[in-house]
């Protein structure tokens, strides 16, 4: 982790930001479950071939629509994609810090690669021989947009697994994390779950 990246993302992304956003995820996922349930054309193989876009724009709809009703402190808007036909969601926490949605299989997993995943990623690498290095401080400045993703994941039956809030390193690095905060932790550990 880096410090001033951990410090950036825990205050944007704040702790009393933490029900909410939980409950958001979790009728997000109810939501498509019931959809499923409820129409015979979804409630058999192709159905379940479709549970996991379907939970995601469950998921989607209900995190949007905290935002619009200032229950989430975010500004939410569900754009498209620069690649594909796909919408995702984007949450601006600040003119500088963005985030996007992502599943991941675990708390510490980075979401599998697919055909359609665009990730945005903060650079950290210097060039060592440059005379002018500049303080890993102000690189962070310099940067416009910062991308925080917002990773979940949940049982077959449902069940929220994990949600944090996580600043991935770029491709060129190992799957490091340059920020993370466990979401469902960091609410248990303050006594609301």
């Amino acid at each position: 982790m880096i410090k001033e990246l951990q410090e950036m993302v825990e205050a944007h992304f704040p702790a009393s930001t933490d029900t909410n956003l939980i409950r958001a995820i979790s009728e997000g996922v109810a939501l498509a479950d019931q959809l499923r349930a409820s129409d015979p054309m979804l409630r058999g193989l192709l159905g379940r071939d479709l549970a996991g876009h379907l939970r995601r724009a469950g998921v989607i709809t209900r995190i949007h629509d905290l935002c619009e009703r200032g229950e989430l402190p975010f500004e939410a808007g569900i754009d498209l994609m620069p690649i594909g036909s796909w919408h995702h969601l984007v949450l601006k926490a600040s003119d500088t810090v963005v985030s996007h949605l992502c599943r991941t299989d675990g708390v510490l997993a980075f979401p599998k690669d697919t055909p359609n995943r665009q990730d945005e990623r903060l650079t950290n690498q210097l060039d060592l021989f440059d005379e002018n290095v500049i303080s890993l401080s102000a690189a962070i400045k310099q940067v416009e947009e910062k991308c925080v993703w917002l990773t979940y994941g949940y049982t077959p039956s449902g069940d929220l697994t994990h949600a944090c809030w996580a600043m991935p390193s770029p491709p060129s690095v190992s799957e490091t994390w340059y920020a993370h905060v466990n979401i469902v932790e960091r609410l248990r550990r303050s006594g609301q779950r």
